[in-house]
């Protein structure tokens, strides 16, 4: 019976120290610190996981960084070029209307013959008569209004002389003076492009 009394005894001294409040703490502090390793693990893992995706952020943000550069860059040299190109178009208009002659005063009508009501009065009023071939082209422009006062025609639509010849269009306007008063205008064509807003 002794053997029975002594193992009996470490079953006793066994479930004393389960149920001391020592152990009982000692074990619960154990598994806690057993619990805050695997979080800490748990949480370092998810930790590399983060600096891995803010090094590829980082990555990706620099790549754009140097895209919106280049993108900045490839705009101001268009906008350079645009308005070198916008430079080169007001010369070539310029240079275009460089023999034009805009004429006002010339009554409509229709089925008129422009260019020979435009030779008549360069024959007529200013004395100048020039060849067939010395007019390039002669048209009028803009919309056809008419503006009637007392049954006459007081403005009509201008009239675009393009002269062959830049010495032509600086003789009419030498003797332009000679209209004075006469409801005839002549003038230079100076309207030039511009860039829209």
């Amino acid at each position: 019976m002794h053997e029975a009394t002594r193992g009996t005894s470490k079953l006793l001294a066994v479930v004393g120290l389960a149920t001391s409040p020592m152990v009982a703490m000692g074990t619960i502090f154990a598994l806690s610190l057993y619990a805050l390793a695997v979080i800490q693990n748990k949480t370092g893992a998810a930790i590399k996981t983060l600096a891995i995706e803010v090094n590829c952020l980082n990555d990706e943000q620099s790549r754009l960084d140097s895209t919106h550069g280049a993108l900045m860059k490839a705009i101001g040299d268009l906008e350079e070029d645009a308005k070198l190109q916008m430079g080169r178009l007001r010369a070539v208009n310029r240079f275009a209307r460089e023999r034009d002659l805009v004429i006002g005063g010339i009554p409509e009508s229709d089925g008129e013959n422009l260019e020979v009501l435009v030779r008549e009065l360069f024959s007529k009023k200013l004395s100048l008569n020039f060849e067939e071939t010395e007019m390039e082209n002669v048209k009028r422009t803009g919309k056809k209004v008419e503006i009637v006062h007392d049954g006459q025609i007081v403005q009509t639509r201008k009239t675009l002389v393009r002269f062959l010849h830049l010495h032509s269009k600086i003789k009419v306007l030498e003797k332009s003076r000679y209209l004075d008063g006469t409801g005839y205008v002549v003038q230079d064509d100076d309207h030039d492009i511009s860039l829209e807003s």
